[in-house]
């Protein structure tokens, strides 16, 4: 039980980042939300030369970051836009979104498939994806290969399924299913992730690479601030990896912005979380933000403080 209160409070702390995504899929007749790379508010959406609504009450609408299709049909295939035009400058992201049919049968399609998880022989742990994109989703039910799972082997915490004595049998496509509440209704949400077992599991206690420890960040009144933390997490896979930055352990400050990202090179895993603002202001002197990296063994947590300096140019 522990174990799996370990692997919920992370998945909690750490909503799914999709910051990077540039190709967005989901099935006609659930909600769905597309979420815009990070860039420094407000952001304007676009499909074509068409503005997107922002009106909460339309089907498709804008919020900031997030496009939203409540629910989504064949016909909002297409490519979207997000822009800013903050401090003088034209930034915009591309976006395509994919609307598959609804077929009985059929819970997922291929290219909807979100990252695998990987288990290891007795231990299986996997979190709904984009669970924590929805501010008011309700329980759920998980599927493997479309078919609803039931049984003492399944227990659920949240959005996160873990299975008892996990094996090859276990190996699949994991789907989960849950309930979001908009304007007096509720819509269904859907998201699909494989799962595997690894033949042998070694885990390893992740490193920091940096910053060192915590530290006072020289930043200059006017200039943009890039602060990035970055660890070695092991060779191979995770079944729960990750970094985000957190301000007194809650969402970042307005104008600040936090994206992460994991990759491999030769010498293992990494992930790296980059906290970033396009103009540092007064105020913000003295703010303390927090970096938390995390494996499958554990997570570590580096803090910096914002200080002016002389020469700090915030980069």
């Amino acid at each position: 039980m522990m174990d799996l209160l370990f692997f919920f409070s992370l998945a909690a702390f750490f909503p799914v980042s999709e910051s990077w995504r540039t190709y967005w899929n989901a099935i006609e007749g659930e909600a769905f939300v597309v979420k815009c790379p990070p860039l420094d508010s407000p952001v304007i959406w676009h499909l074509g030369d068409m503005n997107i609504s922002t009106d909460p009450g339309a089907r498709v609408h804008s919020s900031g970051r997030d496009l939203w299709f409540l629910p989504a049909t064949a016909n909002d295939s297409g490519t979207y836009t997000c822009a800013t035009t903050m401090y003088l400058s034209n930034v915009s992201k591309t976006l395509k979104v994919t609307i598959h049919p609804s077929e009985e049968g059929i819970c997922f399609y291929e290219d909807s498939l979100y990252s695998g998880c990987v288990g290891s022989p007795g231990s299986g742990h996997i979190y709904c994806p984009s669970f924590y994109n929805y501010e008011n989703a309700t329980i759920f039910k998980w599927y493997k290969d479309c078919k609803e799972l039931h049984g003492p082997r399944y227990k659920t915490f949240r959005d996160v399924l873990a299975i008892n004595e996990a094996n090859v049998n276990d190996i699949g496509n994991y789907t989960c299913k849950f309930t979001y509440s908009h304007g007096g209704r509720n819509f269904t949400i859907s998201a699909t992730r494989g799962f595997r077992i690894a033949k042998h599991s070694i885990r390893t206690e992740l490193v920091v690479w940096h910053p060192k420890g915590n530290t006072v960040k020289e930043v200059k009144i006017g200039s943009p601030l890039n602060v990035t933390c970055k660890a070695w997490l092991g060779n191979g896979k995770q079944t729960m990896a990750g970094s985000s930055w957190k301000y007194n352990g809650e969402e970042l400050p307005e104008h600040f912005v936090s994206c992460s990202r994991e990759y491999m090179e030769p010498n293992g895993l990494f992930t790296e979380a980059i906290l970033s603002t396009s103009k540092v202001e007064r105020e913000h002197l003295g703010l303390n933000f927090t970096c938390v990296m995390f494996n499958d063994v554990g997570y570590k947590t580096v803090s910096i403080t914002l200080s002016e300096g002389s020469t700090g140019s915030g980069k």
